[in-house]
């Protein structure tokens, strides 16, 4: 056998240390890239990413890896092609200046929207991202003179490398453990609550409507355990949110505040959080000494719009990895699969179940407060097998993502893009598979937290942010003005001991009277912010309704309920209109002129309700304080 020529194996193994520079530096960039991006994106809450971060690390060292590996291929191609083979070493700066150029521009082009590109000179956080990753930059142009000088790569797989690499492993597993050990913790709180305490469990269901549910008399059986909630304690049949949109909906739920009076907003570029000063139903329960525990994978339960003030632990799923720049590059790529929820990264119910449960059964115990907020029945409506199939034909003429691309398509006005009648058919049909699968989750959920209770009492409510529309009104979603479409929703009170079991309430309630009914029931009293009051006395049979009207809020629309009637208001056209909801209640015929009484009291209530919403807005943008809020209720309204 000849031997092999001195020169090509030289080349060879040249070859082989122009990878090796690669594939290590490779590594260590993908550590570095794992490290800064969701350090930008989740302030270092890497329990937040709900994945072990070995797991997640993988991913960005394969992906550095093989970045890396393809610039060692190149520098070699490149050195054979200019004959300069030797000297691997001083490849080395060049290739980590390189990567951690690459990494700017992934970070930057994954991470940031375009229009987060044109604010790059007026953004703060953007300005300081770019310094940071500058001096990343130099950085690793020095690791990587240091690394040729001691020539740590003079062979594959040197001393040096090898126990750099050791290193970054070393520090990766001990963030795993501390950030593992971390997320596990619940607060070591002394607490003021009793045996006689209840657990309460807040569910709500975005976008559900209580007319697609069989508790509300729906003609498909879509509901049977919330039915069977129902049907051993308290249905509200007439129950109304205060707003079309969740970032409206909910503060007024944790509150008690109308819309305007909370003030946060999530509209476009504009956006507003919930001011610490109000007082949330989460901070009650602290106060009661309950442990209290968020699922929020709503776009606006975060954060950044102040409503997981009271929270001990908030849940926001592994879903979210998917916002970060590399794996949107391979999700992309079809590397890995992207989520199933076609517009939001979250999680499915049985997700949310899942992880509820695991934490009721570490409280051991102790007394606490569970919200849960279930996207599926949120649009595109992408219910999993077999529950996709489920009503209808049972065959999927279009899936639900082309479905929901497609009105997407209609609802931007988009032109030779028509909705056939068939297709409202299985759109309804997949919201109905959505609210079927919450539904099985729920009952799974009640049954395992009752039976995890030690005899403790279990008190359970279910209701929505809000509904969606079905063109009734000409529009698709929640996209439209405060119809009772979209603020009608359901409300199903249950408890495993107190409540009246089998009770249909057909007189209007409220969001805002759930922080009241709460804090009555777990002995703590309301803010004197709460414009709610306690629906206890309804809950225990002492009286079977009250009368109260009900106002409610979208953008540049509002409306006031009242027994039957209700008054809206258009902002673009400054124009009202009256409804009578027990002869329409689509809302399709303006009465107005034919009860002119009626118009003239509604409006002149819903007009001050509005004028007074101004003075608070106006005392809001001026930095009013408390007394000045004070001053305000003292006018009547408040």
């Amino acid at each position: 056998m000849s031997a092999v020529p001195t020169e090509r194996v030289s080349k060879v193994n040249t070859l082989l240390g122009h990878m090796a520079v690669g594939v290590i530096l490779g590594s260590v960039f993908g550590v570095m890239y794992f490290v800064l991006e969701p350090a930008r994106l989740f302030a270092g809450r890497y329990e937040y990413l709900g994945a072990p971060l070995t797991q997640i690390l993988v991913v960005y060292v394969v992906f550095g890896i093989f970045v890396g590996g393809t610039l060692g291929l190149l520098g070699g191609v490149v050195g054979a092609l200019t004959g300069r083979w030797a000297n691997v070493e001083r490849y080395t700066p060049m290739y980590m200046t390189t990567l951690a150029f690459v990494l700017i521009l992934v970070c930057v082009t994954g991470g940031y929207s375009m229009g987060a590109m044109k604010s790059l000179p007026l953004s703060k956080e953007m300005l300081l991202f770019l310094i940071l990753l500058g001096c990343l930059t130099g950085i690793g142009y020095v690791i990587g003179h240091l690394l040729d000088r001691r020539r740590s790569f003079g062979r594959v797989g040197g001393k040096d490398a090898l126990v750099f690499v050791g290193i970054l492993v070393v520090a990766v597993v001990v963030i795993q453990l501390t950030t593992t050990r971390r997320s596990q913790q619940l607060p070591n709180r002394m607490s003021a609550a009793t045996s006689d305490h209840p657990n309460v469990i807040l569910i709500v269901l975005d976008a559900l409507r209580p007319d697609h549910l069989s508790a509300y008399g729906y003609h498909r059986a879509t509901s049977p355990n919330m039915e069977r909630l129902a049907r051993d304690g308290v249905l509200f049949l007439n129950a109304h949110s205060h707003g079309n949109r969740t970032i409206i909906s909910m503060p007024a739920v944790f509150t008690s505040l109308y819309p305007s009076f909370h003030g946060a907003i999530g509209r476009g570029k504009l956006m507003r959080p919930l001011e610490n000063r109000h007082t949330t139903i989460a901070e009650l329960f602290q106060e009661a000494g309950y442990t209290t525990i968020a699922m929020m994978n709503n776009v606006y339960l975060k954060q950044k719009f102040g409503l997981i003030q009271g929270f001990d632990r908030i849940e926001e799923y592994h879903a979210e990895r998917f916002k970060m720049g590399l794996y949107k590059v391979l999700r992309h790529l079809r590397v890995i699969e992207r989520p199933r929820y076609a517009t939001s990264h979250h999680p499915d119910a049985d997700e949310v179940t899942r992880v509820a449960l695991e934490w009721v059964r570490r409280i051991e115990g102790q007394p606490y407060f569970l919200y849960l907020h279930y996207m599926d029945t949120h649009h595109p409506y992408a219910p999993p097998p077999p529950y996709d199939t489920m009503y209808g034909d049972g065959e999927e003429a279009i899936g639900p993502l082309d479905l929901f691309k497609k009105t997407t398509r209609i609802l931007r006005e988009e032109p030779r893009v028509d909705l056939v009648p068939e297709d409202l058919v299985k759109l309804k049909d997949y919201y109905d598979g959505t609210i079927k699968f919450a539904d099985d989750e729920i009952g799974r959920l009640v049954d395992e937290a009752v039976r995890l209770s030690g005899g403790r009492e279990t008190i359970v409510v279910i209701t929505a942010d809000h509904g969606d529309e079905f063109l009734e009104h000409g529009s698709l979603y929640h996209n439209n003005l405060v119809i009772e479409e979209l603020i009608h929703v359901p409300l199903i009170a249950w408890s495993s001991e107190r409540f009246t079991r089998g009770k249909r309430v057909p007189g209007l309630v409220r969001h805002i009277d759930l922080l009241p009914t709460l804090a009555e029931i777990i002995g703590v009293d309301p803010p004197s912010q709460a414009m709610g009051q306690s629906l206890l006395p309804i809950l225990e049979g002492q009286v079977d309704s009250v009368r109260v009207s009900s106002f409610a809020e979208g953008n540049f629309c509002a409306s006031l309920n009242l027994d039957n009637w209700k008054i809206m208001r258009v902002d673009s056209t400054d124009s009202y209109y009256l409804f009578d909801l027990t002869r329409t209640p689509r809302e399709a015929e303006d009465l107005s002129a034919l009860y002119p009484d009626v118009f003239s009291r509604l409006k002149e209530r819903l007009v001050k309700y509005l004028e007074k919403a101004k003075q608070v807005e106006r005392a809001r943008e001026a930095e009013a304080d408390d007394d000045t809020i004070r001053e305000l209720k003292a006018l009547g309204y408040m």
